[in-house]
């Protein structure tokens, strides 16, 4: 039986899925993680694959107050390090609580250059048209250098997920030069890096 090393972060930013920061490697996102937030580390292992991350921590109910990220490290693949929305502390008694999580697939997946690790993938585009894209927009999260509408909204639900998908959105203007089929010129969002 292998065991697994938990360690649980406080006050992240990372509260879901749409909220995410892109690293250039596995590294350099381990790196940020060990830098960044306060942890709490626990003496003890887990098993995860009995706890199914369901895990019963040997914590008091006020060491969890802002936890809400953690990470585990998979022995079974090299010691990668798995990234998890923290979804619910649950209080057992004065020295333990249930602790669930959520694995953050972006976060654990999609760092650096994962294109040649892929398969089995599905492209599905959409456009919108104008009303349907006005009725939705309070719903798309922008930064400054994506869309120019005010951005005076986010929105977040909480859900039950039976499947996980990622979601990439982009905006062009539909009366720039798209460039031909063997020279493309596609002007969308440069996004951030930290």
């Amino acid at each position: 039986m292998k065991l697994s090393e938990i360690q649980l972060f406080k006050n992240t930013p990372f509260t879901d899925i749409v909220n995410t920061i892109h690293f250039s490697s596995d590294v350099e996102r381990d790196n940020f993680f060990d830098n960044h937030y306060e942890k709490v580390i626990f003496e003890t292992k887990f098993d995860m694959v009995k706890d199914r991350l369901t895990i019963q921590a040997p914590i008091a109910p006020m060491q969890t107050y802002g936890v809400n990220y953690a990470r585990f490290k998979s022995e079974y693949e090299n010691n990668k390090w798995y990234y998890c929305f923290v979804t619910n502390c649950e209080y057992v008694n004065d020295r333990v609580m249930n602790i669930y999580l959520m694995v953050d697939t972006v976060m654990t997946f999609l760092q650096g250059d994962f294109t040649p690790f892929l398969c089995n993938v599905q492209i599905l585009r959409q456009s919108l048209n104008a009303s349907s894209f006005n009725q939705y927009k309070d719903y798309l999260l922008t930064n400054s250098d994506v869309l120019k509408f005010p951005k005076r909204y986010r929105y977040q639900s909480l859900q039950g997920w039976k499947e996980q998908c990622v979601v990439f959105t982009s905006s062009v203007s539909l009366t720039s030069d798209f460039g031909t089929e063997d020279d493309p010129k596609l002007r969308t969002s440069a996004g951030a890096k930290l």
